[in-house]
C-alpha cells in the first residue's frame, strides 16, 4: 500500500520536500491541508522550522567548503570556461544574485 506508506510519512516527505525544494512544497503542503490530509498550522511551522534549518545548513557548508576547495572538483574543473564566467558575473551582480535567490518566488 504506497498511499498508506505516503500517508504515514506525510510530515517527513514535506520536510524532505521542503529542504530541496522550497516553496514549491510549501504550496504542496497548504493545498493538501485545505482538503483535510495535513493540518495548516503544522505545516506552517514546519516550512519556517525546515527553511531556516536549511540556511544554516547551507550557510555551513558554504563556510567550510570554500571555493579553492570547489575548484578542485573533477565536476567543477571539467567546466572551467562555465565556472570562469559564472565568477565574472558574480562579481559583478553578487548582491543582486543573492537577492534574487533567496526572495524570488521559484528561484531557491
Amino acid at each position: 500500500m504506497p498511499l498508506d506508506l505516503l500517508l504515514q510519512f506525510q510530515y517527513v516527505l514535506l520536510f524532505i520536500g521542503l529542504f530541496f525544494g522550497g516553496d514549491t512544497a510549501v504550496l504542496a503542503g497548504v493545498y493538501l491541508a485545505s482538503i483535510g490530509v495535513m493540518r495548516l498550522h503544522t505545516v506552517i511551522i514546519l516550512s519556517f522550522a525546515t527553511f531556516i534549518l536549511a540556511d544554516i545548513i547551507w550557510y555551513i557548508v558554504g563556510r567550510y567548503l570554500t571555493y579553492e576547495k570547489l575548484k578542485t572538483l573533477p565536476l567543477i574543473r571539467s567546466r572551467k570556461s562555465r565556472v570562469d564566467k559564472l565568477e565574472v558575473f558574480m562579481e559583478k551582480h553578487s548582491l543582486r544574485a543573492l537577492f534574487y535567490s533567496k526572495f524570488l518566488y521559484g528561484s531557491r
